[in-house]
């Protein structure tokens, strides 16, 4: 088939950029034709796959681009298009005329204005995009990341162009039943909607890693294994959670691996809570440093506050035999059963993550035998080649259908 992948940048940032490199790789190996279209990026090509780069690619008012995208994809001719992350609405309805689309729905970011569900108390929010967001401008508890102006009313309508794309394109793809609800609930039929959970992105020999730092190699050296935190550093990822959890637990050391606007704040915070000889934060890590961190860790926690769409991180960590302890959100329960693999905790509950923890640390037989059934709970279900296959199999559905828009 000849492919077209939409995606934003073309690099490992974080986990939806690792999984469409590691995609586009494995459908390339396969024998498909793949051009990628992106805003840019600077990871290496897989042997074949041609890259074209639109400037605007992401940008809400790069209008003067359309012309030139109407013209590639006129000349690329593609028998379908698999976009893995968020374009500006125009690139999208471009995308969907060019050829069948299979768009790959990986957060909110797709439909939700306020980009997280999350309202300005910290309550979820459980209404359909549109209307209800337009009220929830002008609320004390609207939309925590949406403020009344200009640039709020043009998000709204960015993601109702958004939802337009979505019930034109010929099949949407999400990792977890709970986006699949999530997707109902902004108003698409069921019937258009696959499940296709992540595999595990493993890290790939064309990007190459530097070796974990000194520092952090001195911190590893110094004590027993830490507990990893591997998340950017926003209010929602709960990172704070865990450092109050680490304040009850008296030995207990953690790696925060990430970063984000939340870092020197997180920081400071735990000097204030005395973890400065307890906690060690590596700031931003590529991918290839976080699979060469995660063995040599006792624990993965994931302390997210709101409701991850799936939670790639905690089957990496299973892969590698790491026990995980999550918060109960979102699409987290369908990947972590107690007993195979970890065990789920009350979001926001520092007291609840530190119980967990005060067990498994002190019971190295007990993290070895959730780790091993972790594995193979991901050899199971969670094998990139399973993965591959079923992803061919959409994509030839859709080439074969008579979804295009006029």
């Amino acid at each position: 088939m000849r492919i077209l992948i939409g995606v934003g940048r073309w690099e490992a940032i974080g986990g939806s950029e690792r999984y469409a490199l590691d995609v586009t790789r494995s459908l390339a190996r396969a024998g498909h034709d793949i051009t990628v279209l992106c805003g840019g990026g600077e990871a290496p090509l897989p042997r074949g796959v041609r890259r074209i780069e639109l400037c605007g690619f992401g940008d809400l008012w790069a209008h003067e681009s359309r012309a030139e995208l109407a013209g590639i994809l006129a000349g690329l001719v593609p028998d379908v298009v698999l976009q893995l992350s968020p374009t500006a609405p125009w690139v999208s309805a471009e995308l969907v005329r060019a050829a069948p689309l299979v768009r790959f729905v990986q957060d909110h970011t797709l439909f939700c204005p306020g980009l997280n569900r999350l309202h300005r108390d910290g309550g979820r929010c459980e209404e359909p995009p549109g209307v209800a967001c337009h009220k929830r401008l002008f609320l004390r508890a609207g939309c925590r990341d949406l403020r009344p102006g200009r640039g709020a009313l043009d998000r709204i309508k960015e993601r109702t162009q958004e939802l337009d794309v979505h019930r034109d394109a010929a099949r949407l793809l999400v990792a977890s039943g709970w986006m699949r609800d999530q997707l109902v609930t902004a108003g698409i039929p069921a019937d258009k909607v696959t499940i296709l959970p992540y595999p595990t992105v493993a890290a790939t020999t064309e990007l190459q890693s530097a070796p974990l730092s000194l520092e952090l190699e001195a911190f590893l050296a110094a004590g027993p294994a830490p507990v990893i935190v591997s998340a950017r550093l926003v209010p929602e990822k709960g990172v704070d959670v865990a450092l109050d959890a680490l304040v009850k637990l008296r030995h207990a050391r953690a790696v925060i691996a990430g970063d984000g606007p939340l870092l020197n704040e997180l920081r400071e915070r735990a000097a204030v809570l005395g973890l400065n000889e307890r906690v060690h934060f590596t700031g931003w890590i590529d991918h290839g440093q976080i699979e060469a961190l995660l063995p040599r860790c006792s624990v993965l926690s994931m302390p997210s506050t709101w409701d991850e769409p799936f939670g790639l991180v905690g089957i990496e960590a299973m892969a590698h035999g790491v026990p995980v302890v999550a918060s109960d959100v979102g699409g987290v329960p369908e990947w972590l059963a107690e007993g195979e693999g970890g065990v789920r905790v009350v979001p926001g509950d520092a007291a609840d993550l530190a119980r967990v923890l005060r067990v498994w640390l002190a019971d190295p037989r007990l993290r070895e035998r959730i780790g091993r059934a972790g594995s193979a709970r991901v050899e199971r279900s969670f094998r990139p080649a399973q993965h591959v296959a079923a992803l061919e199999t959409i994509l030839t559905n859709a080439s074969r259908s008579s979804v295009r828009v006029s």
